[in-house]
């Protein structure tokens, strides 16, 4: 594989450690609810796959087939998490000198996370700048979102490139297949929401133990040193 020349990134999990913002919110609309809230460390879990899932995991799938029930505690969650990610998210350490490390090797940076699209814009500008990034494309009405690879792909046409260009970096199963169907680098970050095994069965072509794993792995074609 060709050395990426964009490195595209998930948010949650990959950039930023969420997880305090993301359970505290989910437990304060279970707790108003009346169900059963959960340890932070469930939300590992539970998050990955854009809000109403987690919803649904959360409560246990209470409310499967009562998709207005679901729309509310979805409302609820995403008004709580955006107060709280102003709050309590923050930069992995060694996120930000990653990122200047791609930087200065030449590459184009992006993010693509299943977060609503005006919260993770938010997010992205307050820790690290939208400048710096081509794009930032989160959750809107009527876009797939991850593991379907549309718009991953359509953020590496419009910065004129073909797959073979483009490496993918997330934390989770979802991650590593929207990367797999896109045909991009796909790399693991073993720092985030999920595990090792999980990422490497899941599709990673290569796994990165810390932020400053990525532009080696970036640089070498999407191989492990």
């Amino acid at each position: 594989m060709a050395r990426p020349l964009i490195a595209i990134f998930d948010l949650d999990g990959t950039l930023a450690d969420t997880l305090p913002a993301i359970a505290g919110a989910m437990n304060s609309v279970l707790r108003a609810a009346g169900l059963p809230e959960h340890p932070e460390e469930s939300y590992r879990r539970f998050a990955g796959d854009g809000a109403a899932m987690l919803v649904r995991r959360a409560t246990r799938h209470e409310f499967d087939r009562d998709e207005a029930a679901v729309a509310r505690l979805v409302a609820a969650f995403r008004e709580r998490d955006e107060k709280l990610d102003a709050t309590l998210a923050r930069a992995y350490e060694g996120v930000p000198e990653m990122l200047a490390d791609l930087e200065r090797g030449g590459a184009l940076l992006a993010v693509l996370t299943n977060k609503e699209h005006p919260e993770a814009r938010a997010l992205v500008d307050r820790l690290f700048g939208l400048e710096r990034f081509v794009a930032v494309e989160g959750a809107r009405e009527g876009v797939a979102t991850k593991p379907d690879p549309s718009l991953l792909l359509s953020i590496v046409r419009d910065a004129g490139l073909t797959p073979r260009d483009a490496a993918f970096i997330g934390d989770t199963d979802t991650d590593m297949r929207t990367g797999r169907n896109a045909g991009v680098c796909t790399v693991g970050c073993a720092w985030g929401f999920r595990d090792e095994h999980e990422l490497r069965a899941t599709g990673a072509d290569a796994v990165a133990h810390h932020p400053r794993d990525v532009p080696v792995i970036i640089a070498s074609g999407c191989r492990e040193g």
